[in-house]
Order: structure tokens, then C-alpha cells, then sequence
């Protein structure tokens, strides 16, 4: 029995020797695997670490063009800003220059059939340049004030929404103005300065070569009364009130000129039927007397020889 016993210990041994050596056999070839590895993530590292630094100096590199190309745009913007202000646009550089190389096509093929008009042919290119650029700047302020529509309804802050609004209907009331000097051919702003509670107004005939200055009393009696009524309308336009009257616009006006704010005062009032508008004038009104949306009072005329005041004494009134 005792020798069997120690033949099984002695195989035992045997065998866990075996394990042990397969075991260190196993974490050996682990060893040197693991090694392996390090040492070639060891030369990626180094290998990136190259790549990274070229990376940087690309980088470098292309910042400092980047920042060239900036200081060039910066220099060629205040260079163009010397011959004329930048209009905002959306249209692309392609499309400007082949309107402008039209415009100029068409101008040199007016020059050549015209020759002998030169004068009148430059006149009138300088008025169309000068209406399409007050064009431009209608469609700039009309495109600001789409914007500032539609950013008003996205803005929640009560103080910015104020403030929109009163760009808007400052916008508004500037377009409206010269839609109306347009209809006599006059030419005029309006300028709103928010901060300082002032409002200019300029307006001058298509005819005056004379610069818009803020002075009325060079323009004549009707055509200050004629500014006065287009005035009045653009500013009616921004206004919420239930009674609008004027008294005396038409006193200095010549026939034209009436005939053109009547015209402009009553399709104002039909377009908006739901505020009354009253109209006081010395003038004759016979030319609007039967208009079914038109009421006319006329007191009677004064008693040039009454050495006293008659207080019992009515004006008469009658219905068309």
C-alpha cells in the first residue's frame, strides 16, 4: 500500500510540474507579446506624434494666409467704400455685372444712334440711374421691414418687439410718403432719429436740380401744401384714431395740385371706411358734390355790411 502511495504522489508531482511549466510557458509567450505591442504602440505614438506636429504647422501656416486674406478684404472694402456706400443685396457678383455691362451696352447703342443729342441722352441716364437707385433703396427698406416681420412674430422680449415696431412704421411711413410725392413727380425723405424724438422732412420737384435740404421755404406755397397733405397721409397711415381732420390744406394750392390731394385724401378715406375724415376749405367742391361716400356742409357766406355778430343765425347744410 505504501508504495503505491507513493508511486501516485510521485506522478501527481510530475503532473503539477508539467502544469507549472506549461503555465510559465504561457505567461512567457504573454510576456514577450505584450512587449511586442508596446514597443509598436510605442512607434505609432512616435509616428503620430511626427504626423500631429506637421498637422500644427499646416495649421500655422494656413491661419497665417487666413488672416492675410482678411487684412486684404478689410483693405479693398474701405478702398470701395471711398467711391460709393455698400448696398445690401442678395444677388450674386455675376448677376450686378451683367446688369451693369447691359446698362452700359445699352448706353453705348444710345450714344451712337443719338450722337447728336449727347446732352439729353446723359441727362436722361443720369435721371434713370437716380430712379433706380432710389428703386434700390425702396426694395433695401422694403426688405428690411419683411425681416423685421418676420423676426417680430419669433422675438418674445416686449422691448425688442417695441423696438421693431417702430422701425417698421417708421419704414413704413417713409415708403408711403414718397409713394405719395411720386404721384407729382416731387422727390423727398423722411428721417426718424428715435433717440432724440426729432423727425426731418425733405421733398423737392423732379425739376430742381437743387440737392434735398430739410429747408421748406424754398419750395413755393402749393408745393409745400402739396408736401404738407402727402405728409399728413404717410403719418395718418401710422396713426389708430377715429376722427381725422384738416383744415385749410388746399388755400395755397394750384389747381393740379388740388385736384391730386383731393383725389389722394378721398381714396384714403374710402380705404379705410370704418374713421371719419373731415375736410374744411374755402374752395368749391362742386366736382365732388353726388358722390353717394361723400357728405358736404356749406355754411353760408358772411354779411360783409352785419356790424354785429348774428349768434341765432345757423349755417345750412345739405345731403349727396
Amino acid at each position: 500500500m505504501m508504495h503505491q502511495y507513493y508511486e501516485q504522489k510521485a506522478e501527481f508531482i510530475a503532473e503539477r510540474q508539467k502544469v507549472q511549466d506549461k503555465m510559465i510557458d504561457q505567461t512567457k509567450s504573454g510576456i514577450e507579446q505584450l512587449t511586442v505591442a508596446v514597443l509598436t504602440a510605442k512607434e505609432h505614438q512616435h509616428r503620430y506624434e511626427e504626423q500631429r506636429c506637421e498637422l500644427m504647422e499646416d495649421i500655422t501656416r494656413r491661419q497665417r494666409e487666413f488672416d492675410g486674406m482678411n487684412k486684404r478684404v478689410r483693405e479693398d472694402t474701405k478702398k470701395a467704400a471711398r467711391i460709393c456706400r455698400r448696398i445690401p443685396t442678395q444677388r450674386t457678383v455675376k448677376d450686378m455685372e451683367n446688369q451693369l455691362n447691359q446698362i452700359e451696352r445699352v448706353i453705348a447703342e444710345e450714344e451712337m444712334r443719338e450722337s447728336s443729342h449727347r446732352e439729353e441722352t446723359v441727362r436722361t441716364y443720369h435721371q434713370v440711374r437716380c430712379h433706380y437707385e432710389e428703386a434700390l433703396k425702396s426694395i433695401g427698406s422694403l426688405q428690411r421691414y419683411i425681416m423685421q416681420l418676420n423676426h417680430k412674430m419669433e422675438d418674445c422680449v416686449r422691448q425688442a418687439k417695441v423696438g421693431q415696431l417702430i422701425t417698421s412704421v417708421a419704414v413704413r411711413t417713409r415708403i408711403l410718403f414718397q409713394s405719395l410725392l411720386s404721384k407729382r413727380g416731387y422727390h423727398g425723405v423722411m428721417k426718424f432719429d428715435h433717440k432724440k424724438k426729432l423727425l426731418m422732412v425733405a421733398a423737392k420737384a423732379e425739376a430742381d436740380q437743387n440737392a434735398l435740404t430739410g429747408d421748406m421755404e424754398i419750395l413755393s406755397k402749393g408745393e409745400r401744401s402739396f408736401t404738407t397733405v402727402c405728409f399728413i397721409l404717410s403719418l395718418w397711415g401710422a396713426l389708430e384714431s377715429p376722427f381725422r381732420i384738416l383744415d385749410g390744406f388746399d388755400e395755397s394750392m394750384d389747381m393740379v395740385n388740388r385736384r391730386v390731394s383731393m383725389a389722394m385724401l378721398l381714396r384714403a378715406a374710402r380705404e379705410q371706411c370704418n374713421k371719419q375724415y373731415i375736410f374744411l376749405t374755402p374752395q368749391d367742391l362742386s366736382a365732388h358734390i353726388g358722390a353717394v361716400d361723400v357728405r358736404t356742409h356749406r355754411l353760408h357766406d358772411p354779411d360783409r355790411n352785419q356790424g354785429t355778430l348774428n349768434f341765432d343765425r345757423r349755417g345750412s347744410s345739405h345731403d349727396d
